[in-house]
């Protein structure tokens, strides 16, 4: 991988900070500008802090407060003084909120706590920090409901649902039920959720299934409801790559040296391997040996190696492509944006797809997928001689 910081946005390696906390940076900041957020910052009005009341002209201070969240911005995607850079960003919000109730709000909180955080990171142990306010942020979104009694009665997501949404499916369904069973049902469910969220994420060995829990769980609320929660969507996703396990050295790949269609596969991929974190190699040169891996394997499907220990083969391997490469997530991300003000059933349908992809249940649809393909590869690269594979290996 490149030692040196580059001034491609796209690129994460060569900085301060390691690759999945200056990704999850990147994207909130992306977020927020996308958004238009900066016309947001607020000037001094009904401040938390008395100290705000004081100040002399309040135009200036949020001019200050858009130039310094402008400025920090571009240094983090442009990869200068990054670290400095998210801290900039994530005090300028809280500064706005500090300066004016107006402008608070749970996910505007959050980005400034996230980016603030992430800035302070100095060793991988600080990143705690990081990891501690993922956790808070869901245990204290359950105990605020189970303090609420509407709530805890289901009052709240009846009223939600039928008065603010008009949501036809949840006023079919609850029909069908005992008055109020459906809302207490949703309501509780989303305590347990958000309660189960802060210990998974407080106990690595729970941190996959909080991550799945966590996605699956804001996807649901914005299907149900067809909002984003503002920029809760895109920020909470983006904070779980503070538990992300990041490949420490170059990820290798095993593939067909002889196949033409695996070759085309292989330029394909390095033409947006922007970092250089994929190494290929023909599994002819005896590298899969020294990993235990059979020849036919290596023959019938590509493996994936990180870190020289977690190995994936087939669909599950071009997902780990997929996964390691920061282009896909800023990919994803552009793709959401685009929809953010888009019909909700638009946004939904990519949402659901792209969830419904990388899901562990999907598995093995694609690999059945991944399979047919590899059996007609010979057909599919155009020539016979493309492959010398004989077909039908699988």
């Amino acid at each position: 991988m490149t030692s040196t910081a580059s001034w491609n946005p796209l690129r994460l390696s060569g900085t301060r900070l390691p690759a999945p906390l200056l990704l999850a940076a990147k994207l909130i900041v992306i977020t927020m500008l996308a958004t238009g957020h900066v016309s947001t910052l607020p000037d001094p009005f009904l401040p938390f802090l008395p100290v705000f009341d004081r100040i002399g002209n309040p135009d200036l201070f949020r001019r200050l407060l858009q130039i310094l969240f402008l400025a920090g911005s571009i240094a983090l995607l442009l990869n200068r003084r990054v670290r400095l850079a998210s801290f900039v960003v994530g005090v300028t919000i809280l500064v706005g909120i500090a300066s004016s109730r107006i402008y608070w709000a749970n996910n505007t909180f959050f980005c400034g706590a996230v980016l603030a955080l992430i800035g302070l990171h100095t060793s991988p142990r600080s990143v705690w920090l990081l990891r501690i306010q993922v956790a808070m942020i869901y245990f204290g979104a359950g105990l605020n409901k189970i303090l609420d009694p509407d709530w805890l009665s289901g009052q709240f997501f009846e009223h939600w649902a039928v008065e603010n949404l008009q949501h036809d499916l949840y006023i079919r369904v609850a029909a069908l039920l005992p008055p109020m069973a459906l809302a207490k049902f949703l309501c509780w469910a989303t305590i347990a959720t958000e309660l189960s969220l802060s210990v998974g994420f407080a106990a690595r060995p729970l941190w996959p299934f909080a991550i799945w829990l966590g996605l699956l769980f804001h996807v649901s609320m914005t299907v149900f409801t067809g909002i984003t929660f503002v920029l809760f969507l895109y920020v909470a996703p983006a904070a779980y790559f503070a538990f992300a396990r990041w490949p420490r050295v170059r990820t290798e790949v095993l593939y067909d040296g002889d196949c033409g269609i695996c070759a085309k596969t292989r330029r394909w991929f390095e033409a947006f391997d922007f970092e250089s974190a994929f190494r290929w190699t023909p599994y002819q040169t005896g590298a899969g040996d020294r990993l235990g891996i059979s020849r036919t394997a290596l023959a019938d499907r590509l493996h994936v190696v990180v870190d020289g220990e977690r190995i994936t083969q087939g669909f599950v391997a071009f997902k780990t492509m997929l996964l390691l490469n920061p282009l896909t997530w800023f990919a994803m991300l552009a793709v959401l944006l685009s929809l953010h003000w888009g019909p909700a059933w638009a946004r939904s349908f990519v949402i659901v797809g792209m969830i419904g992809f990388f899901f562990p249940a999907f598995d093995r649809v694609g690999q059945a997928a991944y399979d047919l393909v590899a059996r007609n590869r010979n057909r599919l690269a155009g020539a016979p001689s493309a492959c010398d594979v004989p077909m039908g290996r699988q």
